[in-house]
């Protein structure tokens, strides 16, 4: 239904919209480049959320903010795949295709962007989550595909990461189980997230865990469903193999991949991110 409204809306600015130009609400219009990576915003979306998007990606690039990306290969992959983050005002807000300059996004919606961040009177700030998933899936997972590599081939096949989530998941499975077993810990039931869609995920609840990013009052319920690790000290003792990953401790310490290792807060302190605008081609 949502390609079918999609072709509709489409059409009708084409047809029916002056000169065939889609109005400001629809069209990516703002951008602000970190490292090179695009965060693109169309017109109505409020300044202050896309630059608060663009600190958590520095600072996910950049943890030690030094002005420097911290593992360069990444950041490669992002740009070679032409990965970008897309902000529209919310799920229902049509963008005009044509102004879509990447060939892979990722939505991020305004209404879910905390500007000073999670808090329990605010909730939790989905730019933690939306940024961090262009991060690792169209940058570490090809930057370092042994190790982050989404993909299974089937159980134990795949890469660390990927094994370290079946094990999580209380065993392989290449689709959502019609339940997980008592011992899992991992327990994404939304069955149109793919195997992949789900390599994702675990890598985000995994690093944001262990930097302590879900620790805040109330947040634990929100997420017990799908996730049953609540602090950095669980997920330490819990998921063993992915926090040696994360870490780049035991059979990982030899790896030359660099991860976060401290919270993105409300400021990336080399760099006081401004928004542009776009040209229209």
């Amino acid at each position: 239904m949502k390609k079918l409204i999609g072709f509709i809306v489409l059409a009708f600015f084409v047809f029916s919209c002056g000169k065939g130009i889609a109005p400001d609400e629809t069209y990516l219009s703002k951008r602000i480049m970190v490292f090179g990576v695009g965060i693109y915003a169309t017109g109505t979306v409020d300044d202050d959320k896309i630059i608060r998007a663009a600190n958590v990606m520095a600072q996910y690039l950049d943890n030690d903010e030094n002005g420097a990306v911290d593992d360069a290969n990444v950041v490669n992959k992002l740009i070679e795949n032409k990965a970008c983050v897309v902000i529209t005002p919310d799920a229902d807000s049509p963008v005009f295709p044509p102004s879509i300059p990447c060939n892979y996004y990722q939505d991020l919606y305004e209404n879910e962007i905390k500007v000073n961040g999670s808090s329990p009177s605010e909730g939790f700030d989905a730019t933690l989550e939306e940024v961090l998933h262009l991060i690792s899936h169209h940058g570490y997972a090809y930057a370092y595909p042994e190790v982050f590599g989404m993909i299974s081939y089937g159980e134990n096949s795949g890469s660390a990461m990927t094994n370290a989530m079946d094990a999580a998941r209380g065993g392989f499975s290449n689709s959502i189980p019609d339940s997980y077993p008592s011992e899992a810990w991992y327990t994404y039931k939304d069955d149109t997230c793919n195997y992949i869609c789900q390599a994702s995920e675990y890598f985000y609840w995994s690093l944001t865990t262990k930097l302590g990013l879900q620790e805040y009052s109330g947040r634990s319920d929100e997420f017990a469903d799908e996730w049953k690790v609540t602090s950095s000290t669980n997920f330490a003792s819990k998921d063993t193999e992915m926090n040696a990953i994360l870490s780049k401790t035991g059979a990982y310490s030899g790896y030359s991949y660099e991860i976060p290792d401290a919270s993105p807060d409300t400021n990336y302190t080399p760099t006081n991110f401004s928004v542009e605008t776009v040209s229209r081609p």
